[in-house]
């Protein structure tokens, strides 16, 4: 008998990867770019400045005000201005 708990949290675990790896690629090209973006928190904050860094936890933006360091799981939306 499989396992089923192991074979869902490989099933999990791929699709984290995948999602993970198509964010990463959105926020290269945004931080590559060197554009403006607009950034809208879930508690409806936004932040509007250039994609300085990111990881797997948090997104840097350089603001009027200075930098901003976001967690990812704070972010809502993120859009070109």
């Amino acid at each position: 008998m499989q396992n089923t708990t192991s074979s869902i949290r490989r099933k999990t675990e791929k699709k984290t990867k995948k999602s993970r790896n198509f964010q990463d690629r959105f926020l290269n090209s945004l931080r590559g770019e060197d554009i403006r973006i607009k950034v809208e928190t879930i508690n409806s904050k936004t932040y509007t400045g250039k994609m300085i860094s990111f990881d797997p936890y948090v997104v840097i933006l350089e603001t009027e005000q200075g930098q901003v360091m976001l967690y990812k799981h704070a972010i809502s939306s993120i859009e070109k201005t």
